[in-house]
């Protein structure tokens, strides 16, 4: 019983879970716009971006985990970071990528990936990829997410 119990051992560890769900952004996302000194008169070179909210899912652990980030955008494009705080303290850290579309002057979407770079409690030791979608219209504000994870 020793061996096998040493044979299965580094699986018996890991959990691997794939989770979906959409996003209540619970304040609006704040733009800062970053200008560069360089020449005068200053010229935008950027948009700096945060959101505070929290994830609806089926899966009871990231139903209601909250979550803060930060973006940088740039001609559409963005990098971001994100941590999430789930019931009980833990928490997951990420960072993100991605490109937006404008459909109008008000509108737009977005499609982006990240990859969890850490986490704390029961997330210490996670690893997995991240991905969503986002509408902003006048009459629409959806995100709709999906993760696999694993933590060893």
């Amino acid at each position: 019983m020793f061996l096998v119990s040493l044979l299965r051992g580094p699986k018996a560890y890991a959990e691997s879970k794939k989770v979906s769900g959409t996003v209540k952004t619970s304040s609006d996302l704040e733009r800062n716009l970053i200008q560069s000194t360089a020449s005068k008169p200053a010229i935008p070179v950027g948009e700096l971006w945060n959101a505070v909210g929290s994830y609806s899912s089926a899966d009871p652990e990231w139903n209601n985990a909250t979550f803060f980030s930060v973006w940088f955008m740039e001609n559409l494009n963005f990098i971001g970071h994100e941590i999430v705080t789930f019931k009980g303290g833990d928490q997951i850290f990420r960072t993100v990528k991605g490109k937006a579309k404008a459909l109008n002057v008000h509108d737009w979407t977005a499609d982006y990936e990240g990859w969890f770079v850490g986490g704390t409690g029961k997330f210490k030791g996670v690893k997995g990829t991240w991905k969503a979608k986002t509408v902003l219209t006048q009459s629409e504000n959806t995100t709709e997410w999906e993760t696999q994870y694993e933590i060893k």
